[in-house]
């Protein structure tokens, strides 16, 4: 009943969204503003363990509800260079999924820790949950050197 009810909104949005977009940079522009929006939040994510499903929902209907906002200003006669457009949205939802991260739903620990175990990511703020893991600190791979690859650029091993 819910996916019905779904469909039936997106056919409505998409209805009023014609009267809204002129060209099709005015889609581009709100595909744009979406990607920049959720853009750095994707980046977060693999450094800090407060980023979960609720910051990443709340971005996304941030940066899109954002995005729309600017364009109805626009066709109000408030125009807002693309590039100045795209910082904002991005400033606006950083700022909503901080909140969020803060102030919504944290992740379960069990949960937290069995990711951690699995991936390992390596970003400091990932420090708690790996303390709480028991386990060190991830160290980068050393470089590789030409010693050790006997066939490296043709017959350097002896």
């Amino acid at each position: 009943m819910v996916g019905r009810l779904a469909t039936i909104f997106l056919f409505f949005a998409a209805g009023a969204m014609v009267f809204v977009l002129d060209t099709a940079k005015d889609s581009f522009d709100i595909i744009l503003q979406v990607g920049a929006g959720t853009g750095l939040l994707y980046l977060i994510r693999w450094f800090w363990w407060r980023v979960n499903a609720w910051c990443e929902v709340n971005a996304m209907i941030s940066s899109f509800v954002f995005s729309i906002l600017l364009l109805v200003m626009r066709k109000f006669g408030i125009h807002i260079a693309s590039h100045y457009a795209l910082i904002m949205t991005v400033a606006v939802t950083t700022i909503s999924w901080m909140l969020t991260a803060y102030l919504g739903p944290q992740t379960d620990r069990e949960k937290l820790i069995s990711f951690y175990k699995k991936v390992r990511p390596f970003g400091p703020g990932w420090k708690k949950v790996r303390r709480e893991a028991a386990s060190p600190r991830p160290r980068p791979r050393p470089p590789a050197r030409a010693s050790r690859w006997p066939l490296w650029a043709g017959s350097r091993g002896r």
